[in-house]
C-alpha cells in the first residue's frame, strides 16, 4: 500500500487489508498445512482468488492463539529452515554443489 497514491482506494484498502497464507505464515507462524483445512471448514474468515487462498488481517490475532507456542517462539528458525530447503531444492534441480553430477 505503500506505492499507492493517497485516495479513498488506500483508505479502502487498509481497512480490508487480507493476507496470502503465505503471509500469514511468515507473520504468526502457522503452519499452511494447519490453515488451510481450518479455512476451508470455516473456522476463519478466508476467501479464494484462483487456487490462492486469502485471510482477513481480522482473523490474525485468533490465528496467533491457536499457534503452537514453540511455533511462535521460534518463528526466526523456522524461515531460515524454509529458506535453506528450497535452496536445497534449487540445487538440485539445477545440479549445483553435492548435486553435482559426477564426470
Amino acid at each position: 500500500m505503500s506505492r499507492m497514491a493517497d485516495s479513498w482506494y488506500r483508505d479502502l484498502a487498509a481497512k480490508h487489508r487480507w493476507y496470502s497464507v503465505a503471509e500469514v505464515e511468515s507473520r504468526v507462524g502457522q503452519s499452511a498445512h494447519l490453515l488451510l483445512p481450518a479455512l476451508k471448514a470455516g473456522e476463519y474468515r478466508g476467501a479464494r482468488r484462483g487456487s490462492h487462498w486469502y485471510v482477513a488481517a481480522e482473523e490474525l490475532p485468533r490465528i496467533a492463539d491457536a499457534t503452537d507456542i514453540w511455533r511462535r517462539q521460534h518463528l526466526a528458525i523456522l524461515k531460515r529452515e524454509r529458506v535453506e530447503r528450497l535452496q536445497r531444492r534449487r540445487d538440485k534441480r539445477k545440479g549445483i554443489g553435492r548435486f553435482r553430477l559426477a564426470a
